[in-house]
């Protein structure tokens, strides 16, 4: 799980604590595990604990909203992000075949503009492509 949590927060799509302990619940509920968790969700203190033997993989941060990240952009910072995914489109193969490529804001997929707090790894620079992507061809 933290590791998800980490690979989710580095695409933009991080989970606020109460998202998390609501994904873990639910996970226990489908699979039917016994826990001691009343009404199968983990309290507080699991999630702190959680976080503490996890911490060498996640953190919990500021988000940083989409106007903030926006306003930050340069000129020459769009130019180097797409020259960086021309590079990484041309070193998968996959220039010449549209159909393969998905089209997403590189902040994500946040819903709502208002900054939280949620679960992830510390910054990293989002000008760059994300290594942690997975393509088929």
């Amino acid at each position: 799980m933290a590791r998800w949590l980490k690979e989710m927060a580095e695409r933009a799509m991080g989970l606020k604590p109460p998202e998390f302990l609501d994904f873990v619940q639910s996970v226990v509920n489908k699979e039917k595990r016994i826990t001691p968790f009343k009404y199968g969700r983990p309290s507080r203190d699991w999630y702190k604990s959680f976080v503490n033997r996890n911490s060498h993989i996640i953190h919990r941060r500021a988000e940083t909203s989409l106007e903030t990240c926006r306003a930050k952009l340069t000129k020459d910072k769009v130019d180097k992000w797409y020259s960086n995914y021309r590079d990484f489109v041309v070193k998968l193969g996959v220039l010449e075949k549209p159909q393969r490529i998905f089209n997403a804001d590189e902040t994500g997929f946040s819903l709502g503009s208002k900054a939280g707090n949620v679960i992830g790894p510390l910054k990293t620079d989002s000008a760059q492509v994300p290594h942690t992507c997975k393509w088929r061809s």
